[in-house]
Parts: structure tokens; C-alpha cells; sequence
């Protein structure tokens, strides 16, 4: 669900040298739903805007007490948004990440704890259990956010077009499940409602139907560039978690409470005594975005990166630039055990 320029399902990005310039550096106004810019090291800098850079939406901000009484304000995100673990397969990332402003890419925090189970394609074993680690693997990462960067707890989008969908909405808490052990599927959810924030669709609702340790499965829809972004239950605007993959109409959701649990040592049940979402009900600040720096990205190939001159011609034919590829990771068919 990551967006990035790429080749293939999940292949790295392309590494580019040169830096030209330095992002933005004034303080921004984030929120669930927000968008965010991963560089890979050694990314070419364009009029404070990162070229060829992966792209993912934010979850709830807020701060947290860990088991030892310690503070953190952070943001949720998608762990496989951030490659904590270094996965071959995935871009390498910088472990810092950026808000996309009009006026260039604004530095807002640094990656703290995560979590993203991706089998190794060589480990046979691994790959024999894909549906187990599918169903339960964790996908979450917490943003450390920097001191000048102001968030608040409106959930809203905008969607890659510049549409906007839906009012925002002052998120309140965390859903609390109670905790699942893996390989354990709960249908105590079923039919509940839930909506989503991103920065590739917008907001989209949908319709509950199970739940896993590490994932809320509903009939809604997500594509590539949303994940990390904020799902929450639009009757008592509580997070449930965030954005993390699709398959077809049906969508899973990391549970945010799981990802406080074993990112911060918090006992289960106990989450909104440990977790309190951020106060302001003050509006994101001005985003790009993702049709923007698609379309940014693109011209910049083509005036840096010209293709090569057909054989036997002498005018160089630059082949209209394909749609850039979103990455997903290959998985079964559902089926509930």
C-alpha cells in the first residue's frame, strides 16, 4: 500500500546521488489522514521536494506512557511504510520522514518503534505459512514527532485529485479489543461501521467483518499511498487503527491498540490510560498531493533522465512515461480457520 515509483510488486526504488537543495524547514499542522514522504538515502532534492520518494498517509497523533512512565509524543503510520527492518525487498529508508507542503518537504519527526512482518521469499517454511502471517503479522510504526511540529486530532483527507470528502473529525480515543492470541479470528465486530482517512482516495467507510490480533478486516476501500492513514469508527469517532493492505474490496487495518501494547509495553485493556490523543481540533496545514508529485516526478525523468535514441535514429524518442507502479504484497485467499 506503499506508493512508489518501482518496477515491480515491491522492488526498492531507485537510488539517486545528487542533492540539489534542502526541504523546507518551517513547522507544519499534522493530523490523522495527513500525507508523508519517506526518502531513501541520498535522494535528489527539487525546490525542497524529494523526486522518485515513497508516499504514505499518517494515523493518530498523540502521546504515550510507556511501562516505565516515560513520555513519547508520537504519530501512527504503516510499518511497511518505513522499512524499520531493512527488508530487501522493500526501499530503504532514512528513518526520517517529511509533510509534504506547497513550498517543499517539511522534516516533521523520526521513526521510532515498529513492526512489519514480510517473509523472506527464500525462507520455504515462512512462505508456507503466508496465510498465518497475513492474518497476523504486524504492520504499525510510531513517528517521533520533533518538537515544532504542531498536530491535532482532526481526522480528514484529500484525496490524489485535490478532492476532499467528508467533514474532519476530532478523534476521541482508541478502540480497546480485547487482545487475541495469533491465529485466533474474532467476529465480535462484525457489521460495525468504519471509515478511513488517506492521502491516495480520501475518506472511504465501510462495513466490519473480522478481526486477528493484528488486523481489523472490513468490505471498504484502500489503494496504494493510503496506508498508514486513520481508520476510526465514525459513531464514537475512536481510532481503530490504521490503513495497511487491500485484496480486492476487502481491507485490514492495523489495530492501534496492539501496536500501543507491544511498541510500549501497555497492558491489555489499559491503552487509553497509557495513550492520549492529541487536543487540538486545529486544521492540517496545506499538503501536496500524490497526483502532484506524480506528476512532479515525471517531468523531472523526463528533462534529467531522456531515454536513449532509437537504433539508427538520430532523434532521441522519449516513450510516454508509464503510470508509476504501486506496490502490494502477494497474498492468498482469504479463509477463516
Amino acid at each position: 500500500m506503499k506508493l512508489n515509483r518501482s518496477t515491480s510488486i515491491i522492488a526498492a526504488m531507485i537510488t539517486v546521488g545528487a542533492t540539489f537543495a534542502a526541504p523546507a524547514a518551517s513547522a507544519v499542522t499534522v493530523g490523522p489522514g495527513s500525507p508523508i514522504r519517506m526518502p531513501e538515502p541520498g535522494a535528489v532534492v527539487e525546490d525542497g521536494r524529494h523526486v522518485r520518494t515513497g508516499m504514505c498517509s499518517t494515523g493518530v497523533a498523540g502521546t504515550v506512557t510507556d511501562a516505565e512512565g516515560n513520555q513519547h509524543r508520537v504519530m501512527l503510520t504503516a510499518g511497511h511504510c518505513v522499512n524499520k527492518e531493512g527488508h530487501e525487498q522493500l526501499p530503504k529508508s532514512t528513518g526520517v520522514i517529511y509533510a509534504p507542503t506547497p513550498e517543499g518537504d517539511v522534516r516533521i519527526g523520526e521513526v521510532g518503534p515498529a513492526s512489519f512482518f514480510l517473509p523472506d521469499e527464500n525462507d520455504v517454511e515462512a512462505n508456507q505459512n503466508i496465510l498465518d502471517s497475513t492474518l497476523n503479522g504486524s504492520d504499525y510504526a510510531f513517528i517521533e514527532l520533533d518538537d515544532d511540529v504542531d498536530a491535532t486530532s482532526v481526522s480528514h483527507s484529500v484525496d490524489e485529485h485535490g478532492r476532499v470528502n467528508g467533514e474532519g473529525a476530532a478523534m476521541t480515543g482508541v478502540v480497546d479489543y480485547s487482545e487475541l492470541q495469533p491465529g485466533e479470528v474474532s467476529v465480535d465486530n462484525f457489521g460495525q461501521p468504519i471509515c478511513s482517512d488517506g492521502s491516495r482516495t480520501g475518506r472511504n467507510c465501510g462495513v466490519q467483518i473480522f478481526r486477528v490480533r493484528n488486523g481489523v478486516w472490513a468490505i471498504s476501500h484502500l489503494d496504494k499511498g493510503d496506508s498508514g492513514g486513520n481508520a476510526y469508527d465514525p459513531r464514537t469517532n475512536q481510532v481503530i487503527g490504521v490503513n495497511s493492505m487491500a485484496i480486492g474490496p476487502v481491507s485490514r487495518y492495523q489495530p492501534a491498540d496492539q501496536a500501543l501494547q507491544d511498541a510500549y509495553g501497555i497492558e491489555d485493556g489499559k491503552v487509553n490510560e497509557h495513550f492520549q490523543v492529541e487536543e487540538s481540533t486545529e486544521p492540517h496545514s496545506e499538503f501536496r498531493t500524490i497526483g502532484q508529485d506524480m506528476a512532479a516526478d515525471e517531468a523531472w525523468i523526463a528533462e534529467n533522465e531522456p531515454a536513449e535514441p532509437a537504433p539508427g535514429s538520430s532523434i532521441p524518442q522519449i516513450p510516454g512515461l508509464p503510470e508509476i507502479p504501486l506496490p502490494n504484497i502477494p497474498l492468498p485467499e482469504l479463509a477463516l480457520r
